[in-house]
């Protein structure tokens, strides 16, 4: 919904300022909900693993799985729910440099587990898959420092040549 006074001119101040809260209300009460459903996720986690952590000499193996998954997932909710209250408070400057470390941790991880993969087995199918995953995060970063107007031109090429390939076959 863009406020524009050009797009219906008829339209009282009084309704555009009513429109603009509207959409800023919408922004905070969709953080509401996402950090409400976080913080639902991590009580109903950690209440499992409470329930399962006095039975974990009697568990099996895949139990014990089950309850290491579990507390890595209740861990990485904790993490999500600092970083959406951080980025809420953070300038917009800081929520760009925050993202871009977010960006390059995540192709940091990746790439090393590519060249893991790498050194198991070159024909491995697997070192295959996460060579191509590193390369799709690769493309994210990189598309993700351009400016609106590099990205139109690199879609535009990337046009050109998809019609000119269809055209030579």
């Amino acid at each position: 919904m863009e406020l524009n006074i050009k797009e219906n001119p008829s339209a009282s101040l009084n309704y555009i300022l009513f429109l603009r809260r509207d959409k800023l209300s919408t922004r905070a009460n969709a953080f509401k909900t996402t950090i409400k459903l976080t913080e639902l996720k991590l009580s109903l986690t950690n209440k499992l693993i409470s329930l399962n952590k006095p039975q974990i000499q009697y568990m099996g193996f895949q139990e014990l799985r089950a309850l290491s998954r579990q507390q890595i997932f209740s861990k990485k909710l904790e993490t999500a729910i600092g970083q959406l209250y951080s980025r809420k408070k953070a300038r917009p400057d800081e929520k760009k440099h925050t993202l871009e470390t977010q960006c390059s941790e995540r192709l940091a991880k990746q790439q090393a587990k590519s060249d893991e993969h790498r050194k198991m087995g070159e024909g491995n199918e697997s070192a295959k898959v996460c060579t191509a995953r590193t390369n799709i995060v690769e493309r994210m970063y990189e598309w993700r420092k351009l400016s609106p107007e590099e990205r139109r031109r690199m879609l535009a090429k990337q046009r050109h040549e998809r019609l000119a390939k269809q055209l030579f076959l």
